[in-house]
């Protein structure tokens, strides 16, 4: 199945992603997911903090990550996810940052569904 990138632009659901209990880290990238309730297409959204770099660094860096979830977009659950970079990911390489992006975002939505298949 092939998906198209969708931003998350509300703040009601940016709330509630940094809300949820469902986070992963995986080297250089934090990622937390929270259930859309719908079987569409993943909605991601960025949060790179001032700390990270200055305004051209931070926007490097969302176009580093953006172009690393659109290159594995196919194998993420749906829902929303909220990623957030860390220090040094600017001297990560391309394929190192890839594979961090890819293993925290599967982590997170795999603590969600796990969590809903004990309550469930």
């Amino acid at each position: 199945m092939s998906y198209k990138l969708q931003s998350i632009c509300d703040r009601r659901t940016f709330a509630a992603l940094k809300a949820t209990k469902f986070s992963a880290r995986h080297g250089l990238v934090r990622a937390f997911f929270a259930d859309s309730g719908e079987e569409t297409n993943p909605r991601i959204a960025f949060a790179v903090s001032k700390k990270v770099g200055n305004s051209v660094e931070r926007n490097r860096i969302r176009r580093r990550i953006r172009a690393a979830v659109t290159s594995n977009l196919d194998q993420l659950a749906p829902g929303n996810y909220l990623i957030i970079p860390g220090s040094g990911v600017l001297d990560a390489s391309f394929n190192e940052l890839k594979q961090d992006v890819l293993e925290s975002m599967k982590r997170s939505s795999q603590k969600a569904a796990g969590l809903e298949l004990t309550n469930g």
